[in-house]
This record gives C-alpha cells, structure tokens and sequence, in this order.
C-alpha cells in the first residue's frame, strides 16, 4: 500500500468498529451443572444474540439455545442470570418475547 500523508484525523481508515466486534464473542454467566460445563455467549456477529452452549461428552461446545432464539431479558440487564439448566434442558427467557421457554434436545421448543 503506498505511502499517503494527510492531515491528522483526514485520512480514511481500513479498521472500523464493526470489524474490530464481528468476530468477537463475549462469555458471561460460566456454571457447572450434573458434571458439564455452560456458559453464555454474546454473538455480534448474530446482530447481539445470545445463546447458552454447553460442553459436549466429547468437550466439544453444543449450542442450546436454538438458531431463532436469544437467551436475554430485560429484566436482568443490571445483573442475574436469565437462563437455568434443568437436567439436559436449558430454561431461559426468549429476547424477543421475555418469556420463558424449556428448549430440550430434539423436541421443540
């Protein structure tokens, strides 16, 4: 890339914040439950979902949360949890609604 002077906050940068984020994933609310490990995962690159993995027999990371849903609420946005596990179910409140839903394997929500 060749060389261009310009005057201080002139010049056009490649980096934006969106590039900076897209990729980036944020994990809050780590527990332990029945011997496996979950955690949330904030996902901009999702437009913010959030989605609740767990590790896998195999230690490799399960989405629980189904492709549709985001596991936030309002009601905790200063602290809490919105989501529990309840055996091999994940109970969490739905963003778009704020309601509670079981998601268990292979069953509908």
């Amino acid at each position: 890339m060749p060389r261009t002077v310009a005057p201080h906050g002139s010049w056009t940068s490649p980096i934006t914040a969106e590039r900076l984020v897209e990729r980036a994933i944020g994990v809050q609310d780590v527990t332990t439950h029945g011997g496996r490990i979950a955690w949330c995962e904030s996902r901009p690159n999702e437009e913010g979902r959030y989605v609740v993995v767990a590790a896998g027999p195999d230690g490799e990371p399960v989405e629980l949360t189904p492709p549709g849903f985001s596991t936030r609420t309002q009601v905790h946005e200063y602290g809490g949890r919105c989501w529990t596990l309840d055996g091999a179910d994940l109970i969490g409140s739905n963003w778009e609604d704020q309601r509670l839903w079981r998601f268990a394997p292979g069953a509908e929500p």
